[in-house]
């Protein structure tokens, strides 16, 4: 695992890289801090700190309430096929222990719905959604927000677990395309939603691998007293990291040498464009 060093230009940029046998097989899919969230080829679900190789169970795959109808599988098809992605509120509060506050969202299947769950539960809650076909969720001020591939924006409020979740509608981007995909991070204190647009290179093609080449980001600052959105032209002194773990922003100065300001570094996850073609 590769680890880079930060500081300015003049200092000696330095990369680590440290043996990590935990997570060997392991498909990472959401950080936070400096924790991972990993599926192994068993399906089990972990909450892992690469520093001090401790561990938090979360509920197995198996015991979502939508998954996989098939037992002719590879391990790696059910590690990779059913979990897209998984957000995490808060860290450990020790690493001896963690506090009912650490929740996990996850977006599962292949409708994208979304179950929650906290280390040490039995299984895995599906909350009932407006919509599904969630493209991305973060934790942004005590909250959990969604947005899906229509550009609805949601919030999700967890309790305690007496009450059952609610999930509601509080915005909605102006006129996209359900095949454009769409993300949701803080940067500087604000929520943006980006859009990416996709084009498919094999449109007219007669083959049944498509390939699509990323055309643009558009940038959205959600104002949340007049429920307006505010096209964003600049990401200052901020860089934003997209894909398929959390999206996160982060200070380019504290990277300088590696991080380039007002950039967007993506991976290339535009794995559900053939779903969309069927389902919407």
């Amino acid at each position: 695992m590769p680890i880079g060093g930060g500081g300015d230009e003049t200092e000696q940029q330095v990369v680590y890289e440290i043996e990590l046998p935990e997570a060997r097989l392991h498909r990472c899919v959401g950080s936070k801090g400096n924790w991972l969230i990993t599926i192994d080829n068993f399906a089990i679900i972990h909450l892992l700190n690469p520093f001090s190789r401790v561990q938090f169970h979360l509920p197995p795959q198996s015991t979502f309430e939508y998954g996989i109808d098939a037992d002719d599988k590879t391990p790696e098809f059910y590690r990779d096929g059913l979990l897209k992605k998984a957000i995490i509120s808060s860290t450990p509060s020790s690493e001896s222990s963690c506090c009912k506050d650490c929740v996990v969202m996850a977006i599962h299947y292949f409708m994208r719905k979304v179950a929650f769950a906290r280390p040490g539960d039995a299984s895995w809650t599906t909350l009932q959604l407006p919509q599904d076909l969630i493209d991305d969720i973060i934790f942004y001020k005590n909250k959990f927000y969604a947005v899906n591939c229509l550009g609805v924006v949601m919030v999700f409020v967890i309790g305690d677990g007496l009450d059952s979740p609610k999930a509601t509608v509080i915005a909605k981007l102006p006129k996209t395309s359900s095949k454009d995909r769409k993300y949701i991070v803080e940067c500087s204190g604000e929520l943006l939603v980006l859009v990416k647009s996709v084009l498919n290179l094999n449109a007219n093609a007669k083959t049944n691998l498509p390939a699509f080449k990323t055309e643009k980001f558009v940038v959205y600052r959600l104002d949340f007293t007049n429920q307006n959105w505010e096209e964003v032209n600049s990401l200052g002194e901020y860089c934003l990291f997209l894909g398929f773990n959390t999206s996160v922003s982060v200070p380019a100065v504290n990277y300088s040498g590696f991080l380039k300001k007002n950039c967007i570094y993506f991976t290339d996850d535009f794995a559900y464009a053939m779903t969309w073609e069927c389902l919407i």
